[in-house]
């Protein structure tokens, strides 16, 4: 009698467990973190959370608001001209709130809304521009040929050009083979062959909000709020790329291009009478730095009221006898 009692108790007991293990099973496994402390992701990575609200919020990811960069909040827009292989398209944005660009640097970019087209100018007003900011993309035939970003209608960052694509078959399959049809003639059965179109990458240049990254930033102040000078300078220190340098009121004095510190190929001064700018001469260097301390050769020259007296190209000399011996005195 014992003996039976005691495998009754053994088989009321196991069929206890079983349903208890049964009925865990069935416990929906959303609601497993009310019954467990969760310190860590790692403790939790086995479960299967279904619902969006079980994830405790220290383990969420912040959600990165769209069409949003450096702070500034844009909208996305797109251009296109052209037609075939020549369409071109031009996928950028800009600010939905006005922000002024920075007025020492002379590359501004921005959405010409009369013209309907992307422009690179300093005469631009709230009322017809959209100052590009963030992602810019630029295509022709479905091909990109320019990529970048902007930060207030400068160039920022990595920026990409690359030339037109071209195409370049070879052969990768079988080769051409000859086979005897039914009637016993040959035929040609061609191998087959790939068509790769690639575009090289021309240029890669690295800039910082306007300037080239690689430049040094002199000014007239310690609070480093007037600018004077940006001096570029290369991977090994020299002082190439592009030069400019400004007068006290914020405006152009000059610009132009040095090679390992020589001044190369076309520089322009500029003069700032009455809060205006107006060029005052061109004038050219070598291009390449093959002799220390070149001389310059005036090009152009404008007088104080921005008239043209001087133009070597188109033969136009107005200059007052006093300057022409020398001509770069102002």
């Amino acid at each position: 009698m014992l003996k039976y009692l005691g495998f009754f108790f053994y088989f009321f007991s196991g069929a206890c467990l079983y349903a208890q293990s049964d009925s865990t099973l069935q416990i929906d496994s959303s609601k497993y973190v009310r019954f467990f402390k969760v310190d860590n992701l790692s403790q939790v990575e086995e479960l299967d959370f279904e619902a969006k609200d079980t994830i405790p919020k220290e383990f969420k990811k912040k959600r990165l608001k769209r069409k949003v960069y450096y702070g500034y909040k844009t909208k996305k827009a797109f251009t296109k001209s052209g037609y075939g292989d020549n369409e071109v398209i031009e996928v950028f944005h800009y600010l939905k709130v006005w922000q002024e660009p920075n007025v020492y640097v002379n590359d501004i970019y921005w959405f010409d809304f009369k013209k309907m087209k992307v422009t690179e100018s300093k005469k631009y007003t709230p009322e017809t521009a959209k100052i590009l900011h963030g992602p810019y993309k630029k295509m022709i035939g479905g091909e990109i040929v320019e990529k970048g970003i902007f930060f207030v209608g400068t160039k920022h960052g990595r920026w990409e050009i690359y030339d037109k694509p071209r195409a370049v078959a070879f052969r990768t399959g079988d080769k051409d083979k000859t086979k005897k049809n039914e009637d016993g003639d040959p035929v040609l059965i061609k191998g087959s062959d790939t068509l790769i179109e690639y575009s090289l990458l021309e240029s890669k240049i690295k800039y910082n909000r306007g300037w080239l990254k690689n430049a040094q930033r002199v000014y007239y102040d310690a609070a480093k709020t007037l600018l004077k000078e940006v001096i570029p300078y290369d991977e090994i220190g020299k002082n190439s790329g592009e030069y400019f340098s400004y007068f006290e009121d914020k405006k152009i004095h000059q610009h132009g291009y040095l090679i390992n510190g020589t001044k190369v190929g076309v520089w322009v001064e500029y003069q700032s009478i009455n809060g205006k700018t107006r060029r005052l001469n061109e004038v050219s260097y070598p291009d390449f730095p093959n002799i220390k301390n070149p001389v310059p050769e005036l090009e152009k020259l404008w007088d104080a009221k921005g008239e043209l007296i001087f133009d070597k190209k188109e033969k136009i000399d107005k200059r007052p006898k006093s300057i022409i011996s020398d001509p770069l005195k102002k």
